[in-house]
């Protein structure tokens, strides 16, 4: 009768969770929290540079067009500012040639709205024309999520290194 006694106030004051079965699910919850949280970084990091890879499309087509109708990349002038390595603030000049109206011949806007930086905040940047690297080819990039310039001077759109995102502007209208 003592053990009978014993059993049944045992079972009726069990109406807890033990610590070990407690550490048990926190530890099991921190596992799969874990593994989403490296899951949707990726995700993100794919995404981000998935929408670099659309801008530089975007900006390669209307600097191409900025070149059809005025004959030079833009901004206009023999010396380009900005055309620096690595990419800075001077890409801002590039932007507004091609949303406000710099000149003659000018049939803009080539934009709808600004790209100033990419979607990890840094400026984009391109060569204007470089001979000397990359023959009359222009490539307009992105240094990517580390912010840092890896591929000078292999920028081809499949060659870039690194995290760097890059596109080859055409001055014929063909992409």
């Amino acid at each position: 009768m003592a053990k009978l006694l014993t059993a049944t106030r045992f079972a009726k004051n069990r109406r807890s969770f033990t610590l070990v079965e407690l550490l048990v699910v926190v530890a099991i919850i921190a596992i799969l929290s874990g593994i989403g949280a490296l899951t949707f970084t990726g995700v993100q990091d794919k995404a981000k540079r998935s929408r670099a890879a659309a801008d530089l499309d975007t900006l390669a087509k209307a600097m191409s067009s900025y070149f059809i109708d005025v004959g030079e990349m833009p901004p206009r002038g023999d010396s380009c500012p900005a055309c620096s390595w690595p990419c800075n603030s001077s890409w801002e000049l590039v932007i507004n040639a091609l949303v406000n109206n710099d000149g003659s011949s000018w049939n803009g806007p080539y934009l709808d709205s600004r790209i100033d930086r990419d979607p990890w905040g840094n400026y984009y940047c391109y060569d204007d024309n470089t001979p000397s690297c990359c023959g009359e080819q222009t490539f307009v990039c992105s240094m990517g999520k580390n912010g840092v310039w890896e591929s000078f001077p292999n920028r081809t759109g499949s060659g870039a290194l690194g995290d760097d995102v890059c596109k080859i502007v055409t001055n014929d209208g063909v992409y």
